[in-house]
C-alpha cells in the first residue's frame, strides 16, 4: 500500500519545480475562471480548488497514476481516481489559458533588447530569435507504423512535433500545437508562411539548424543563419569518389551558429526534466499534451527572471 503524503509535503514537492510564487499566480488566475464550476467533487471545501490544482500538477510533474495518488492523498483529498483524472483535464485547460498571458510574441524592439545582453560570435551578432522543433512521443506504436504521418523518424516512435521560437535571453515567444512529425521544418515554414509574413517583421534575424535553410529563399524580409551542410562526395574523371570538406571559414561560421542554437535546445530538455509525463510516451488525448506543452513554456517564462 502506498504511503500517505500530507498536503504540505505534496506542495513542497510541486514547489521543487513550480516555485511558490508561480503556483500562487496560477491559483489566483484559476480561481477567477468560471470553468472551475465544472470541477467534480463529492464536497467542495474552501481549499478544494487549490488542492485540485496542486494534485493535478503533482500528477504531471512526477507521473504518479491516479489510483496511487488517490491512496496517497486519501487523508485530506477524498475523491475517486476517476474524478481526479477528469478534473485534471479541466485544470490543464486552465493551465493553458494561464499560459496565453505568459507566452507573448513581442516586437522586434523586444527581441533586439534581449539580444543586447548576450555575447555572440562576430558572424551571428545580428541574431535576435532562435527557432527549433522537438518531438514528444505518443502512445500507439502498434497503431502508427513507420509510414504513418504520426511516426517520427527522429525518435523512432509515434510522436507529435512542436515548433518553438525564443529570444536570446531564453524567453519563449511562440510554441505551436502538436503536428505531424513527418512535416519537416522547411515545410512547417511554408505552411505557416502567412503567419510569418504577418508576425515576424523585417529586421528579424533567426538562427536554426539546416532544416530551416529554405527560409533564406522563402522569406526575403527576414534573415536566417543556418549551418553549412557537409558537402557531398564528388566523382573524379576516373570514377573515384572523393569526400569534400567545408572550408575553414565555413567551419568557423558553423561553430558560431551551433553555439547560439544550444540556447533553444535547453527549454526542450527542461520541459521533459520537469514533467515526468513527457519523458515516456503520452497516453492521453493529444489536446491535453498541447495544454501541457504550453503550460511548460509559460512556467519557463514566468520563472525565467524570478
Amino acid at each position: 500500500m502506498a504511503s500517505l503524503i500530507s498536503r504540505r509535503a505534496l506542495q513542497k514537492e510541486v514547489h521543487a519545480w513550480l516555485k511558490r510564487p508561480t503556483m500562487c499566480n496560477i491559483i489566483s488566475f484559476i480561481k477567477l475562471q468560471k470553468e472551475t464550476d465544472n470541477l467534480q467533487a463529492r464536497e467542495k471545501n474552501t481549499t478544494f480548488i487549490e488542492d485540485t490544482v496542486y494534485v493535478a500538477a503533482w500528477h504531471d510533474l512526477y507521473g504518479h497514476g491516479w489510483v496511487k495518488i488517490k491512496t496517497k492523498v486519501s487523508n485530506w483529498y477524498i475523491h475517486s481516481h476517476t474524478t481526479m483524472n477528469e478534473n485534471s483535464h479541466l485544470i490543464r485547460a486552465l493551465f493553458n489559458a494561464w499560459a496565453e498571458d505568459q507566452i507573448v510574441l513581442g516586437t522586434l524592439d523586444d527581441w533586439k533588447e534581449a539580444a543586447i545582453h548576450v555575447s555572440l560570435g562576430a558572424r551571428v551578432q545580428d541574431v535576435n530569435l532562435l527557432l527549433d522543433s522537438t518531438d514528444i512521443q505518443i502512445e500507439g506504436r502498434k497503431k502508427f507504423k513507420c509510414k504513418s504521418v504520426w511516426y517520427s523518424g527522429k525518435s523512432a516512435f509515434p510522436a507529435l512535433r512542436y515548433m518553438l521560437i525564443m529570444d536570446l535571453v531564453g524567453c519563449i515567444r511562440y510554441i505551436s500545437n502538436g503536428y505531424s512529425p513527418k512535416q519537416h521544418d522547411g515545410q512547417w515554414m511554408e505552411e505557416h508562411r502567412d503567419w510569418i509574413l504577418t508576425n515576424i517583421p523585417a529586421g528579424a534575424v533567426l538562427a536554426g539548424d539546416c532544416h530551416f535553410t529554405s527560409g533564406k529563399t522563402k522569406f526575403h524580409h527576414i534573415k536566417f543563419h543556418t549551418p553549412y551542410p557537409e558537402p557531398k562526395a564528388v566523382t573524379d574523371n576516373h570514377g573515384n569518389k572523393r569526400q569534400q570538406s567545408l572550408t575553414h571559414d565555413q567551419q568557423q561560421y558553423n561553430k558560431q551558429v551551433h553555439k547560439i542554437r544550444q540556447r533553444v535546445e535547453h527549454p526542450f530538455s527542461q520541459f521533459s526534466n520537469m514533467f515526468h509525463n513527457m519523458k515516456e510516451y503520452w497516453r492521453e488525448d493529444w489536446d491535453q499534451l498541447d495544454f501541457l506543452m504550453h503550460f511548460a513554456a509559460a512556467v519557463h517564462n514566468f520563472q525565467l527572471n524570478r
